[in-house]
């Protein structure tokens, strides 16, 4: 995923993905993010960011979101790119 935001601003995203099972239950996560401005040197931008991991046995389901953060008035968290990948 590439995430940020706008200038200063602590606006942020965060991409988060559940494991499922067949009932439903969560088995596992992992998230992205966020950007804060800080990291961003102030800047409007995005930074690229990637994490990964094991399916946990027993998945069923994924369920993937993208939470837009923000601190005041506009919300001005920035996402592209977002992907999913699997391989073997």
């Amino acid at each position: 995923a590439h995430l940020g935001g706008y200038a200063g601003q602590s606006d942020r995203a965060v991409f988060s993905v559940r494991f499922l099972g067949e009932g439903g239950e969560e088995l596992g996560d992992a998230r992205v993010g966020p950007v804060g401005a800080s990291e961003r040197d102030d800047a409007t931008g995005l930074l690229p960011k990637e994490t990964s991991g094991t399916v946990p046995q027993g998945t069923r389901q994924v369920q993937a979101t993208l939470k837009m953060l923000h601190s005041s008035g506009y919300n001005d968290g920035y996402a592209d790119n977002l992907l999913l990948v699997f391989t073997q």
